[in-house]
């Protein structure tokens, strides 16, 4: 239920102001929407946090404030993936990590650990009501070819360092 309270002039016959209220009596929040250039939700692995998109924490409807959770959402026992929502979607309101200002949740230590098995960029897919399906921008197969790639890399770089140090001297070693 909610509170509509009309304001009224009645001399010069207009409405002054009108309010909404919900059940407590508070004003329902409004999420300030920002102008941004991003238009596909994304979320993004940091050192220790995740960045969300506008368009991402739109969709959620989520506000600096609330509590973001990232859940995993198993098929059969053979297809697992992560989801992403505000905490009540999934739990208690106190679950999650707190969103700030700046888009940011808090993500450190297994959990984050966790979500890079999976990849650490992401686009987001409906998944059911306020929640979303995240889905890695790289393939998880690509990521295992980009550090095999790095470390074939490293080797060579290896290599090329033992020959600059020890140049002609490793020929008089053997």
């Amino acid at each position: 239920m909610i509170q509509l309270l009309i304001d009224l002039d009645v001399e010069n016959r207009k409405v002054v102001k009108v309010t909404v209220l919900d059940e407590e009596g508070k004003r329902p929040r409004q999420r300030k929407k920002k102008e941004s250039s991003d238009s596909e939700p994304t979320l993004k692995v940091d050192s220790n946090k995740l960045i969300l998109s506008d368009s991402l924490l739109d969709l959620i409807d989520a506000d600096a404030g609330d509590r973001v959770a990232i859940n995993y959402y198993t098929v059969d026992n053979t297809e697992t993936f992560p989801l992403v929502g505000r905490s009540e979607m999934f739990a208690g309101k106190e679950s999650g990590n707190k969103l700030t200002k700046s888009n940011t949740i808090s993500f450190k230590g297994n959990q984050r650990d966790v979500l890079l098995e999976y990849g650490d960029s992401f686009t987001a897919e409906p998944f059911k009501e306020g929640v979303y399906k995240l889905i890695p921008t790289v393939p998880i197969s690509n990521i295992d070819q980009l550090l095999s790639i790095e470390c074939d890399e490293l080797e060579e770089l290896d290599d090329e360092i033992d020959d600059f140090i020890l140049g002609d001297e490793e020929e008089d070693l053997y």
